[in-house]
């Protein structure tokens, strides 16, 4: 890659991640937040600045590399939140239908039941098998 497809990389992963942590628009606090995240001994303020900006000159593999793990890391427990959110609200849902006592056809609650208390003794993504998932192919 060329240094300036680098830094609009770089520019990218920095605002995924912000995006991610959903910090306001501003680039001051958006830097401010990812100067905490990233480490103050790993990157100074204004070199995250530079990222965020798309300023920067130059981008060395080891600071993509580093970034991109923390992207990483987000993007997991974004998925992770997610699918706690989801498995709550499948478990608000099976309560219901029990409480209420009610036959809904082509539902099968026990088997949904047995599905989530899978899905809470792994304490993972719903679907997500581990290092081979890629969110990219399901959308956000």
């Amino acid at each position: 890659m060329s240094p300036a497809d680098d830094v609009a990389q770089m520019q990218d992963f920095c605002t995924e991640i912000a995006d991610l942590l959903r910090l306001p628009a501003n680039i001051k606090t958006r830097t401010n937040e990812l100067h905490r995240l990233f480490g103050r001994d790993v990157f100074g303020w204004n070199r995250i600045n530079e990222f965020l900006r798309g300023r920067a000159r130059r981008v060395d593999g080891w600071e993509k590399d580093y970034v991109r793990g923390i992207l990483e890391q987000q993007r997991e427990a974004d998925l992770r939140a997610k699918a706690e959110s989801h498995v709550a609200w499948l478990r608000s849902t099976v309560e219901q239908v029990r409480e209420a006592g009610e036959e809904l056809d082509g539902f099968d609650v026990a088997g949904l039941e047995r599905a989530l208390a899978r899905v809470g003794a792994r304490h993972r993504a719903v679907g997500h098998s581990g290092a081979e998932f890629d969110q990219r192919k399901w959308g956000r």
